[in-house]
């Protein structure tokens, strides 16, 4: 087989002509190459693509050592033509597997890419303790100007000064957060909290709900969602996933500009469409609001039950809802419970 020799003293590298022998490797009497270099000098076998390389010894006390490269196919297939006692103690003796190295890395990705996507998408969503409100608000902002652009305003003085009485009836004393309500032109039957206070009712909701108790429940729920800093959760979830992307083709998490990078998925919706645990902690959230300013919380309920009860052409309406606000029985009879309580 054809091999490349760098002796560590000459500074190009020799081309050699060997074969594989019992005693080791055999080649051209006419070389500086020994006439059989033993299969215990060669050292650190490494596989790199299509070939092998060995340390071989050095030629002069003071010379480093010498590299070998071997073609691998070529190399495997002259060791499979020695017996097969020899054929085992050399490979051993070399520390060969055959693919040693490719079970090893495929071994390293099963455990660590599913580590990875833990750490960027599980574990990133708790940094938001990392996050100030100031920040936090600033992404609020961000997402609102988008929608704004995409829906236009909605100008109702009337529902805007009910519902911002709602909320300073609603927010608590020690909050952080200076809410503002703003409602978008859109004919879909919607409400969204952004990160930070900011949170929108779309026109299709106004036009649907005409009633005081339904819209302090649909509000407190929102709010909620802002308090439990669910958006900001949900962005950097948002930013964990494209991390991981990232680093996976060869980025990183220090590659995006994280934060403001994720807002640009609020036109998709995806900053609000949250886990059930998430909807059901808001619901608690807005329970215990509703009764803390002596409402009840009958209004939450109802909304929510025209929503299991909705069917045929009237489903077509409310799908952005549901989207984002997904139901389950468990949530329905809590909020019974807690209704009935009162």
């Amino acid at each position: 087989m054809k091999a490349r020799w760098h002796d560590g003293v000459t500074v190009h590298p020799r081309e050699l002509s060997l074969r594989v022998a019992e005693e080791g490797l055999q080649g051209d009497d006419a070389s500086p190459f020994p006439a059989i270099l033993p299969w215990r000098n060669l050292r650190n076998g490494e596989r790199r693509g299509d070939e092998i390389h060995f340390n071989t010894p050095a030629r002069t006390p003071n010379a480093p050592q010498g590299l070998l490269i071997l073609p691998a196919d070529a190399f495997f297939a002259a060791l499979s033509d020695l017996p097969d006692a020899k054929r085992t103690e050399v490979i051993r003796s070399l520390k060969l597997q055959g693919q040693p190295r490719l079970k090893f890395w495929l071994l390293a990705a099963i455990v660590t890419i599913p580590l990875m996507w833990m750490v960027y998408t599980r574990a990133a969503p708790m940094a938001h303790v990392l996050v100030s409100t100031e920040r936090e608000a600033g992404l609020g902002r961000s997402v609102r100007i988008q929608l704004e652009r995409v829906h236009g305003v909605y100008e109702h003085p009337e529902r805007q000064a009910l519902l911002e009485e709602l909320v300073r009836e609603l927010q608590p004393h020690d909050s952080p957060y200076a809410y503002r309500i703003t409602l978008l032109d859109s004919g879909q039957i919607n409400a969204l909290a952004a990160p930070g206070g900011e949170i929108m009712f779309l026109r299709g909701l106004l036009e649907e709900i005409d009633d005081r108790e339904e819209l302090a429940g649909i509000l407190a729920h929102e709010m909620a969602h802002v308090e439990l800093r669910h958006g900001l959760k949900q962005v950097l979830r948002s930013v964990g996933v494209m991390a991981f992307m990232s680093g996976a083709i060869g980025g990183g998490f220090e590659s995006l500009e994280a934060l403001e990078a994720a807002t640009e998925l609020s036109g998709l919706l995806v900053l609000f469409s949250y886990s059930r645990e998430a909807e059901a902690e808001a619901d608690a959230w807005a329970v215990e609001r509703l009764h803390a300013i002596g409402q009840s919380a009958a209004g939450l309920l109802r909304f929510f039950e025209r929503l299991q009860r909705i069917g045929g052409a009237a489903e077509r309406a409310w799908p952005a809802f549901l989207s984002t606000h997904p139901q389950t029985r468990e949530r329905l009879e809590t909020l019974r419970e807690a209704v009935a309580s009162e």
